[in-house]
């Protein structure tokens, strides 16, 4: 660093000056800025966001703004015209700045309305990583990634030019804001940018083939009367051909629109599948920790629990049976937090996997409840003893204090996968009008016995006809009686680890 010009002292021309305000390009001018931005913005009514320290908040009578500040770029939104002009006025009073109108364009990120909702994409940008990599003209692709091919590292020949590579990379990893579509793939291909081969450079070419021909994709955020948060989550085990690391990735919907997505290389090499998944529902629900306090903050708040979504079993038992699990001792404490959230009833899951549906309607998503308490409350549905009996017939019959519920019958019976049982049916209250119904149970561990408990049961209420997916998951325990289920030892199956309720004929 060096005296500017006609500054320098010649008797002391090693020195430098103390500057009393910051200068654009020093290190501390961004720090700087954003603090003198949120004095102001402090000044004029604002609160500063816990969770996003870019986002300011006001609070004005029964009218609010929200304001998000990306260095000198600002959004701002209000509950009403006179608001927002109000804000601007004031801003403009303090900083030299002007008013670009409605939002349509910011960060490289197009925004669109219509009567739907908002359109964001970024098909100019798009266009220029396919410029920058000469394949404007190329080939379009209808998948970004081959599933069926493995990236590794130092396989087939170096790049003739790796900082295209990085460069070309980078680029995608900023696209993937409004392309969720493209983010494993990206993903994948980040992990070799220290030393890309040409195999990787191939990975990397398809997906830009990939965005030749869905250039105009983005995200559609439309106008939702759900509020509930919704959480997906996947992990492959030892997907990582070096180090055997495995990838998990999520999705998170408030409603119907998806709101946030990951696609990221665990840290640790898992040792089964449970604890990969595991580690994954971690990720999202600590996620989805963030995205409610950040809804609680600008005066949304979430009054369910959200509903995290897993297609592995064991991890469902991990999430919310806080016991020693002898095969998952070594897992690092910090990710049983989804315990916690369970227990207090802020966060719930599912079992995820594909079945027929007894009835016929095709395929379609059966989820098995995992967490009592849903909707978000401090309160139990205190059942005293509810006795599944299976008469001599095969139809199952649901008692609840000794009054009849519910009935299935056995044409509508249904074995997944040899460990969980599920079935279709009618729980009628009144009898008059039936609705489609599932339910689902599981013995804890141990050998049954005739005193046996199911620990959970839970009824889901849906129609697949129509939508092809539950509505409403309705959850029952009693943690001391828990349902009491009468000659388990002749009718009810064990598997080894995991006591899961198997069906068959017999008495009561």
């Amino acid at each position: 660093m060096h005296q500017p010009a006609c500054f320098v002292d010649p008797t002391k021309p090693d020195h430098v000056c103390l500057l009393k305000k910051s200068m654009y390009g020093l290190k501390q001018s961004p720090r700087a800025w954003y603090q003198r931005f949120a004095q102001f913005a402090t000044k004029i009514g604002f609160t500063q966001s816990k969770c996003d320290p870019s986002l300011f908040i006001l609070r004005h009578g029964s009218g609010f703004a929200y304001l998000l500040l990306y260095v000198d770029d600002i959004i701002l939104t209000a509950s009403t015209p006179s608001l927002i002009r109000s804000i601007i006025s004031s801003l403009k009073s303090e900083f030299p700045m002007s008013d670009l109108g409605f939002l349509h364009y910011f960060l490289g990120i197009a925004v669109r309305r219509d009567k739907n909702g908002l359109f964001m994409d970024q098909r100019n940008y798009a266009a220029d990583i396919l410029h920058r990599a000469n394949m404007t003209n190329c080939k379009p692709c209808r998948t970004p990634v081959d599933t069926a091919a493995k990236l590794e590292a130092a396989i087939g020949e170096p790049v003739a030019d790796p900082t295209l590579y990085r460069s070309l990379a980078g680029a995608l990893q900023y696209l993937t804001f409004t392309r969720p579509d493209i983010a494993y793939a990206v993903q994948q291909i980040c992990l070799y940018m220290h030393d890309p081969r040409e195999p990787h450079f191939s990975a990397l070419k398809r997906i830009l083939r990939y965005l030749k021909g869905t250039i105009s994709q983005g995200l559609h955020i439309t106008p939702s009367k759900t509020t509930t948060l919704t959480a997906y989550i996947d992990a492959d085990w030892g997907g990582c051909q070096n180090t055997r690391r495995s990838t998990s990735g999520y999705c998170v919907y408030l409603g119907d629109n998806l709101i946030s997505w990951s696609s990221k290389r665990q840290p640790t090499v898992s040792c089964s599948s449970a604890e990969a998944e595991y580690r994954g529902v971690a990720n999202v629900v600590a996620e989805t920790i963030w995205v409610r306090n950040l809804l609680l903050e600008i005066h949304c708040p979430i009054q369910t629990a959200t509903i995290v979504y897993c297609d592995n079993v064991s991890a469902v038992y991990l999430s919310t049976n806080p016991i020693q699990h002898q095969r998952t001792k070594h897992v690092e404490m910090d990710i049983h937090f989804v315990r916690e959230r369970v227990a207090l009833g802020q966060a719930g899951g599912h079992a995820c996997y594909h079945t027929r549906c007894p009835n016929g309607a095709g395929m379609i998503q059966v989820r098995q409840d995992l967490a009592p308490g849903l909707p978000l409350a401090n309160k139990y549905i205190d059942i005293d003893i509810a006795i599944l009996k299976d008469k001599s017939n095969g139809n199952w019959w649901l008692y609840v204090a000794g009054k009849q519920v519910g009935f299935w019958p056995s044409s509508r019976f249904k074995v997944s996968s040899g460990t969980m049982v599920e079935w279709g049916g009618a729980v009628y209250s009144p009898p008059s009008s039936p609705s489609p119904m599932m339910g689902t149970g599981r013995f804890p561990q141990g050998n049954p016995h005739l005193d046996s408990y199911i620990r959970l049961i839970s009824i889901i209420d849906g129609d697949y006809k129509e939508d092809k997916k539950v509505n409403n998951i309705y959850s029952y325990s009693d943690s001391n009686h828990g349902y009491k289920v009468r000659d388990a030892t002749k009718t009810w199956w064990s598997h080894t680890g995991h006591i899961i309720l198997y069906g068959g004929p017999g008495g009561i």
